[in-house]
């Protein structure tokens, strides 16, 4: 199986984006793609049959998914909140993604509390990240969040990236989330600003067989399996298949890796967002 190794990290986000994109055509919506990363975040659209990864207010393809509050009670996300680390550490969030869907007593999680300079505490078994210190404005002193609340603070971000960039208001995404949280419905917190449905990709979703570069558009017809789960979101099980024109994406070598990433989109959930 080729790795990202054999494939320079540009080209790699691109087939992890791409991968993401075109998982969105199976709908009939235009919708952004949007890679919520451990270290980096980026979003994508499909406009003119091409996948444009949109640059963020820096001008860059990447967005630090850090997130941090300052004294004056202000909430920086992205590059602003990494800048910010050496202000105040212990209230600067990152790599939060690590911590979604695992329980407090993960071996994992204990590995990660020690190197990581913000606290984490144990509320009902899960990891939870508590803001500290004096500095903070008396609302924010103490306060407790998960680590999908800070996720979707990051989510937020790139939406907002994606409307800046694209003049339109953005309503749904999906959203690449880790494999320990697909049987959590609380993956995404209870934020006033969205409601969430929760979408899992069918996993007959592939590239057409044999993988060619001109390999024809071939679509399938799935049923949609729909039930209510405890935050009243709406499961639909979704199947799409790759276009050829895909092929003119990515470079040949490249096909064998965005193959692996699109299979493995049927363990990835989309999330989509509808903003009040």
């Amino acid at each position: 199986m080729m790795t990202s190794s054999r494939v320079n990290q540009k080209e790699y986000t691109k087939i992890k984006m791409i991968a993401l994109v075109f998982a969105a055509l199976a709908l009939a919506e235009t919708i952004i793609g949007i890679d919520l990363g451990t270290t980096y975040s980026c979003v994508a659209v499909s406009r003119a049959g091409q996948v444009e990864i949109i640059p963020n207010e820096l001008g860059a393809r990447v967005t630090p998914s850090y997130v941090a509050f300052t004294a004056d009670g202000e909430r920086l996300v992205g590059d602003a909140a990494k800048n910010y680390a050496p202000i105040s550490p212990e209230n600067t969030i990152f790599d939060v993604k690590r911590l979604i869907g695992r329980k407090f007593d993960d071996p994992e999680v204990q590995k990660d509390m020690k190197l990581l300079p913000y606290k984490v505490i144990n509320k009902d078994g899960r990891p939870f990240v508590q803001l500290s210190g004096t500095n903070l404005p008396k609302e924010l002193q103490n306060k407790i969040m998960s680590p999908e609340e800070i996720s979707a603070m990051v989510l937020t971000k790139m939406k907002t990236i994606a409307e800046d960039y694209l003049g339109e208001k953005i309503t749904k995404a999906v959203v690449t989330v880790p494999h320990t949280s697909l049987t959590r419905s609380v993956l995404l917190p209870r934020t006033p600003a969205a409601s969430l449905d929760l979408m899992s990709f069918a996993s007959s979703m592939s590239l057409p067989r044999p993988l060619s570069p001109m390999g024809s558009i071939r679509r399938h017809r799935r049923r949609l399996a729909r039930r209510r789960t405890s935050l009243s979101s709406t499961v639909v099980v979704v199947h799409t298949m790759c276009p050829s024109s895909l092929s003119t994406l990515v470079s040949s070598r490249s096909w064998q890796l965005l193959e692996t990433h699109i299979l493995v989109a049927r363990t990835l959930i989309a999330v989509f967002l509808t903003i009040s």
